[in-house]
């Protein structure tokens, strides 16, 4: 899986993170650079490795052009890696775990994928205010102090996980992880969620691209989510609403006797 830990900036995501390090050991760990993903020496770079990390990542982290090869890389896959000054390949299972840390929302590069990227992705939340006191090298505290305690609850947590394995196939998600994970998946397309959602087929009406936008908008406030720019959602909209409802954009859309850019055919719900 690909394990998401998203929000307050300060609220333990770089603890765990660190605790994380050492419990599975450095030597097993390597940083995950989704924009050189489809470089051709990238991959062999994660050989021997258990472990993948990104740290602090910017919200469009996901959105790279490489981001999909991480459905690859914890889906099993079988890749061949190519190391500098060699001719030879390197054969690259991906049974990679995965982890990813962000103070903001993260968003998805689906490419018509959702399906692939739901079964894979694990989101924690961490929505608690930053502690008014920091604690230096709390990590390396916490693993001096508790670390006994901290491994005995890990191997609880993995024996949990492979009773889960043998009962299920697979992790069982609570409906709130499940809707963290539904929820990132439609902000990340929420130009289709919206039209899906807000726009109906209605033959004899019309709907401008500029009201199409402004209820784009107060849809995504409504939700909670970042709003796509205004020339996103057109360009985002010319496909949609043809694919949705055989609306070609036009020119002759009437309000107060003024032709404007919008659609034919269709209304706002």
């Amino acid at each position: 899986r690909i394990l998401l830990l998203v929000g307050t900036p300060g609220g333990g995501k770089g603890t765990l993170v660190s605790v994380l390090e050492k419990v599975v050991g450095e030597e097993n760990i390597c940083e995950l650079r989704t924009k050189h993903l489809d470089e051709r020496f990238e991959i062999s770079r994660f050989s021997g490795k258990r472990l993948l990390l990104c740290k602090d990542v910017p919200g469009d982290f996901l959105e790279a052009e490489g981001a999909s090869a991480l459905k690859k890389l914890s889906g099993d896959d079988l890749q061949t890696g190519e190391a500098k000054g060699s001719n030879l390949g390197i054969p690259i299972r991906g049974n990679f775990d995965i982890c990813v840390t962000c103070n903001s929302r993260l968003r998805v590069r689906l490419e018509g994928d959702a399906g692939a990227w739901r079964r894979r992705l694990i989101l924690i939340a961490y929505e608690k205010s930053k502690p008014q006191h920091r604690i230096e090298r709390f990590a390396e505290k916490l693993i001096a102090e508790e670390g006994p305690g901290i491994l005995r609850w890990m191997i609880a947590g993995a024996r949990a996980h492979l009773t889960e394995l043998d009962v299920h196939g697979d992790f069982v998600l609570s409906d709130d992880q499940k809707n963290r994970v539904e929820g990132l998946l439609n902000e990340s397309d929420s130009v289709r969620f919206f039209v899906e959602k807000k726009v109906q087929a209605s033959p004899s009406q019309a709907a401008t691209t500029d009201e199409l936008v402004r209820a784009y908008s107060i849809f995504c406030d409504d939700q909670g989510w970042a709003a796509r720019s205004a020339k996103q959602v057109e360009r985002a909209l010319g496909d949609l609403m043809l694919e949705l409802f055989g609306s070609r954009i036009g020119h002759g859309i009437k309000r107060e006797g003024k032709p404007f850019r919008g659609y034919s055919g269709v209304s706002l719900c």
